[in-house]
C-alpha cells in the first residue's frame, strides 16, 4: 500500500494540477518547492518538452529534490 505522499506524487498531484489548469507544454514555477511534492507531479503534467522551475530558499532541500529527480530520471526541472 502506498503512503499518502507517494500516492500524491505518483497520482493525485497530477490530477490536482491538471484541475487548476496546468497543461502539457507550459512552463511552471514551483515557488517554495521544498523537496518537490508539487514539482515532480508538475514535471509529468507539462511533459518532457516543457520546463518546471523549482525555487526554495533552503539549498539543502533543493539538493534533496535534485537527487530525487536524478533517481526518477526527470530532466525537465
Amino acid at each position: 500500500m502506498k503512503s499518502d505522499l507517494a500516492k500524491w506524487i505518483e497520482e493525485d498531484g497530477e490530477k490536482f494540477l491538471q484541475g487548476v489548469g496546468i497543461k502539457k507544454g507550459q512552463s511552471v514555477l514551483d515557488f517554495g518547492s521544498g523537496e518537490g511534492h508539487y514539482t515532480i507531479p508538475a514535471s509529468k503534467v507539462v511533459g518532457a518538452n516543457a520546463k518546471v522551475y523549482a525555487m526554495d530558499k533552503d539549498k539543502n532541500v533543493l539538493n534533496k529534490l535534485k537527487r530525487k529527480l536524478e533517481e526518477k530520471g526527470i530532466i525537465n526541472v
